[in-house]
């Protein structure tokens, strides 16, 4: 038996079972479109080693998602502050916050952070709903 099932997207159990409790609808959204983007594919068929970043443009996010150009920009904010999402600049240097993204017009690289929540003090989603 192959090792990956056809047209699928293996995703980390966290995205089910502890995000999509917790996340808003876009932001949810905007997370699963990265998840797909990255985890979705294969980068070297020999070890099956998934993708852990990909360019993915605001108007992709728009499009994927269904939702407006304010509400996931406000959500990809929200995402990249708690953690969840990590995004480069081509050169890997960190865009941590939406002053850094504003006026980059190079490509924006989006990662889905799998090593959130190790070794922080405070969970920035327990100042949220639940």
């Amino acid at each position: 038996m192959d090792k990956f099932i056809p047209n699928t997207t293996q995703t980390p159990n966290d995205v089910f079972d502890y995000w999509m409790l917790r996340l808003k609808d876009v932001e949810y959204r905007v997370l699963s479109v990265i998840v797909r983007q990255t985890f979705g594919w294969v980068e070297d068929i020999a070890t099956g080693r998934r993708k852990e970043k990909d360019w993915i443009s605001r108007s992709q996010l728009i499009k994927k998602t269904g939702r407006s150009a304010w509400a996931v920009t406000k959500a990809v904010d929200s995402l990249c502050k708690i953690g969840i999402v990590l995004i480069y600049d081509r050169d890997g240097k960190l865009l941590d916050t939406a002053k850094k993204r504003q006026h980059n017009f190079n490509k924006i690289f989006y990662r889905y952070n799998q090593n959130y929540g190790k070794d922080m003090l405070l969970n920035p989603l327990d100042k949220r709903r639940v």
